[in-house]
């Protein structure tokens, strides 16, 4: 976790130096980077889009996916309840498929190594990317590739 919680922000060109990688990334205005339990959370001040990198963590001579629906559901009720039910549920279908978890099934691995899930549009949430092992270079270097693939959103 410390490789990316001890990111580091360049007021000059408001970009951040992700992980012992070196691999920097441009940060859309307004955004900044905090860990939270084992998360990476990229929070935008009044805007804000979501996404997550799946990362498969190794257990003896095979390896699980480490996004599943319990996983995710627990994840959206710990920092979304307020929202209501009614958006809970929309944002639990957008992470589904985001995740590729329609289905109740998570997609395979890849080979132990990150694997990205395109960005989905969650204007107004305050969630943006998690990482769950961020401890990993690729995990870095997948989350700076989805910043600058991001640019700037649209307000919400």
């Amino acid at each position: 976790m410390a490789a990316i919680a001890d990111s580091g922000h360049s007021a000059a060109d408001g970009a951040v130096m992700l992980g012992s990688s070196g691999v920097r990334g441009v940060l859309p205005p307004g955004f900044r980077v905090t860990s939270d339990n084992g998360y990476v959370t990229m929070i935008g001040a009044d805007y804000a889009m979501s996404g997550t990198i799946d990362v498969s963590r190794r257990a003896g001579k095979g390896a699980r996916p480490a996004t599943s629906v319990r996983d995710l559901d627990e994840y959206l009720h710990r920092h979304f309840d307020h929202l209501g039910s009614r958006a809970l549920a929309a944002l639990r279908r957008e992470q589904w498929r985001a995740h590729g978890l329609e289905g109740a099934s998570a997609r395979g691995e890849v080979s132990g190594m990150p694997a990205y899930t395109a960005l989905v549009g969650c204007r107004g949430l305050r969630w943006v990317v998690s990482a769950w092992d961020p401890g990993l270079r690729g995990a870095a270097d997948a989350i700076a590739r989805s910043l600058r693939e991001v640019g700037t959103p649209t307000r919400a």
